[in-house]
């Protein structure tokens, strides 16, 4: 099963990237490491949460609710972000 890991700002909620490993969980400081380096945010700016692969919908746009911080759906409209992550395939 692939686990999703969202980094965003951990102020505002902005979404700064998304990784994706098979079977591995991942590591939440290389994580945030990788997406302070690709961003103008600080690392210790940065929260990820981690969700199943499977669980996004490609139709569907998703935020980050800052209080929870979970990542949600929103209507259409309402921004957000898309994400296709339900293929994921080994490193060739």
């Amino acid at each position: 099963m692939a686990t999703a890991h969202v980094a965003y700002e951990t102020e505002t909620g902005r979404i700064l990237s998304i990784h994706r490993f098979q079977g591995d969980p991942g590591d939440p400081q290389t994580i945030r490491r990788a997406a302070a380096y690709f961003t103008d945010v600080a690392e210790d700016g940065i929260t990820v949460v981690s969700v199943q692969a499977d669980e996004l919908d490609p139709k569907r746009h998703y935020r980050v609710d800052v209080g929870r911080n979970a990542l949600i759906d929103v209507p259409d409209g309402e921004g957000g972000v898309r994400f296709d992550v339900r293929e994921i395939r080994p490193p060739t």
